[in-house]
């Protein structure tokens, strides 16, 4: 072979094996596993299946979103963008992306969603919408959005 097919072999070779490296995908399974089921806080609710996160704050103000995990976060994060909007704001906040700080710590899985005066690198807020959840069993009606009739 000559010399110009083997440097544009290498060259393709070398920008597959890039590419592959650099893709963010949806979630791995691993980064999956410890958010999976239904967590609870006073009166709101999330319940994770998948990389769809199902937000309910009550019948008229609830979300449900897909989300990713970017890779090499610290603090982890995870981006939530809304795809059905069942809150009674007359522009809805379908497509809308919120990035949310997040752990898992003895059972309680703390988000915070990252506001435009929110820190971008601590819990350690107040007044900032912190959500504390505590893994349990799904409620009837939260587990997912109403159904119309």
């Amino acid at each position: 072979m000559n010399r110009a097919i083997l440097r544009t072999m290498a060259l393709i070779c070398l920008l597959v094996s890039l590419l592959a490296g650099c893709t963010s995908g949806p979630p791995t399974v691993s980064a999956l596993d410890g958010l999976q089921g239904y967590w609870e806080q006073e009166e709101e609710s999330v319940n994770i299946s998948g990389n769809t996160l199902f937000f309910y704050g009550g019948e008229d103000h609830w979300y449900q979103t897909e989300f990713t995990l970017p890779p090499g976060t610290d603090p982890k994060q995870l981006h939530a963008t809304i795809v059905e909007d069942g809150s009674n704001n007359e522009h809805g906040h379908v497509g809308q992306v919120i990035v949310n700080l997040y752990k898992i710590e003895e059972g309680v899985l703390t988000l915070l969603p990252l506001y435009k005066d929110a820190p971008t690198d601590s819990f350690d807020v107040s007044g900032h919408g912190l959500y504390e959840l505590e893994r349990t069993d799904p409620r009837e009606g939260r587990t997912r959005p109403p159904t119309s009739e």
